[in-house]
């Protein structure tokens, strides 16, 4: 890829920006998420057209308009974000949990990543 560009986004933007990339050409890469240190949502965009890969940032947020009127393929990314952070995706048909237990409340519970030896430790308390 040729030019890289990254950009800080509204919500209220994205649509418009991703039709008319889409317009161009332009197909869907990626949509990823995370909360920072701040605990403050990220959602990013990669979007590619011709020699430009652009990546879309909507920081903050916890609801955010769906992509799948528009890139049908947006929606396993939606839906894994939907169920491991709390932001959820106005419009989008969830079609169930992919990775978490039923059991786990919306946006409640918690995922530990830890070494093997930490685990070893848990199980013999």
């Amino acid at each position: 890829m040729g030019n890289n560009i990254i950009n800080e986004i509204s919500k209220e933007n994205l649509l418009t920006i991703v039709k008319n990339i889409r317009d161009k050409g332009g197909r869907l890469v990626a949509i990823n998420g995370y909360v920072n240190k701040e605990k403050t949502n990220i959602v990013v965009y990669t979007l590619e057209y011709d020699d430009v890969r652009g990546q879309y940032r909507i920081i903050g947020e916890d609801r955010i308009p769906t992509l799948t009127n528009i890139y049908k393929g947006a929606q396993w990314f939606e839906e894994e974000i939907q169920e491991m952070m709390p932001v959820k995706f106005d419009g989008l048909e969830f079609s169930g949990r992919l990775f978490l237990p039923e059991e786990f409340k919306n946006g409640e519970g918690q995922i530990l990543i830890m070494t093997l030896e930490e685990l070893k430790k848990l199980k013999d308390k």
